[in-house]
């Protein structure tokens, strides 16, 4: 069989749902996709043996197994099978998220209008739902080596600014993903996309600020941020 991925932008969890579907529309038995973030492998499974064929299937070069993390040979004969390599990547700031505001105490109704009757005593909005946004500033992300940078409250990284600037630039791609409150909760977050960075209004662009007028050289902060839950 040929199962059929519409192409788009997934959270991790969501593509576990688009395979599933895929799967269960052109199969002949209930296939069950899980994604297991602390090794971010993916798993397909089903009640009878299937086969996953990764290197010789039909549509080799515009197959989704390498997004999914399969990346080795034919996969046979079996009740279930996980992916061999991570997929996906994940993005710890090393200090504590600042000027954050929760989504729960940022909201505003979406493509509102206001209409006010002729005399003024009616007010009618219209709109098409609450959106939700999560706001907050990266900040103090460094190259610091040293565990605990001198045993603050910054978690060491030797490649902490890299890690920043990649995140935005992904973020900045109006792709979609999953955020944590509690990044050591990972049963718990919300699918947001960025809405504006201080940079742009549209939330196409960044710049990164680099802490001198703090005494900070080698520190860097994006400023506030702000992702729409979706």
């Amino acid at each position: 069989m040929q199962a059929s991925i519409e192409i788009g932008s997934y959270t991790f969890a969501e593509l576990a749902t688009a395979i599933a579907l895929a799967l269960n529309t052109a199969g002949g038995q209930e296939y069950t996709v899980t994604f297991d973030r602390s090794t971010r492998f993916y798993n397909i499974s089903a009640p009878g043996a299937f086969d996953l064929l990764i290197s010789s299937g039909t549509r080799l070069g515009v197959s989704a197994y390498t997004t999914m993390g399969y990346t080795g040979s034919d996969l046979t004969g079996l009740l279930s099978y996980t992916s061999d390599t991570a997929t996906g990547t994940v993005f710890r700031p090393q200090f504590t998220l600042q000027n954050y505001v929760d989504a729960e105490d940022n909201q505003g109704s979406q493509d509102a209008n206001v209409n006010v009757s002729s005399n003024g005593t009616t007010i009618e909005v219209i709109s098409f739902g609450q959106e939700k946004f999560f706001e907050f500033n990266i900040t103090l992300q460094n190259d610091i080596v040293e565990n605990n940078c001198n045993n603050s409250f910054i978690e060491g990284d030797s490649n902490g600014v890299g890690n920043l600037r990649d995140f935005m630039l992904f973020a900045t791609g109006k792709f979609r993903m999953e955020f944590f409150k509690d990044r050591d909760d990972t049963n718990n977050s919300k699918n947001v996309i960025l809405e504006r960075t201080r940079q742009s209004r549209s939330g196409t662009g960044f710049r990164l600020v680099e802490l001198y007028n703090r005494g900070l050289p080698g520190f860097f902060e994006t400023g506030n941020i702000v992702f729409r839950e979706v």
